[in-house]
């Protein structure tokens, strides 16, 4: 993608205003702040984890699927790619539109082998408490995803935006996968999954105030 005359003034313009710290106390910063984010679902997992009713292999496939789901996510939302200008619009659209699909696709998948899971429910009460959880849960790793990628998309910070959501959001629901005894469907979509489109569209407005490149007259 070759950037308008606009947009390279806008990049340029930011670059000289804001002076460029060595690369090893970015990556310090960061560290940091990802430690500090992910340390409430580390200290949630550590209280009352037990399986209940849950079939192990259930648990064992959702939590590695959602994972695995959560680490690519992530590493394409936070990471630029080749380019400074960050991962082409298709590539974070992609992140944000099918996180809450596949995820869905994997806990239907599991069901299969284990259908006695679909069984273990709650009362609607119980959807909406998993859902609360799993939205505080996000807002940490969210936090950290912006700020390791503040102020640095001129182009697309939206689209950015959304895909740090969704990825935060899923780390959420792989926590919440690991501790809620409850693996209904209705209590998956409503508890775990719905929590990911919720913060996808909170990133948007994340993406439009701290990922944006701004001048410090802005």
């Amino acid at each position: 993608m070759t950037p308008t005359p606009d947009l390279r003034a806008r990049v340029l313009g930011a670059i000289r205003q804001e002076p460029a710290p060595p690369r090893a106390v970015i990556v310090r910063h960061q560290a940091v702040a990802f430690a500090l984010a992910f340390l409430p679902l580390i200290g949630f997992e550590a209280h009352d984890l037990h399986l209940g009713e849950r079939p192990l292999g259930f648990v064992v496939v959702n939590v590695v699927g959602w994972a695995l789901l959560a680490f690519v996510a992530t590493w394409g939302a936070v990471g630029r790619g080749r380019s400074m200008l960050g991962r082409r619009h298709g590539w974070l659209l992609a992140i944000a539109l099918s996180l809450p699909p596949l995820l869905l696709g994997i806990a239907a998948a599991a069901y299969g082998p284990w259908p006695q899971a679909m069984t273990i429910d709650c009362g609607g009460p119980g959807d909406f408490k998993c859902c609360a959880v799993t939205l505080a849960l996000a807002i940490g790793p969210l936090a950290a995803f912006a700020y390791a990628r503040r102020q640095s998309d001129p182009v697309h910070p939206k689209l950015t935006g959304a895909a740090l959501g969704a990825s935060a959001g899923t780390w959420a629901a792989v926590s919440m996968a690991m501790h809620c005894p409850v693996t209904s469907i209705r209590h998956v979509v409503i508890g775990h999954i719905a929590p990911v489109i919720a913060f996808a569209l909170i990133g948007l407005i994340v993406g439009a105030r701290v990922v944006a490149v701004r001048s410090r007259d802005a």
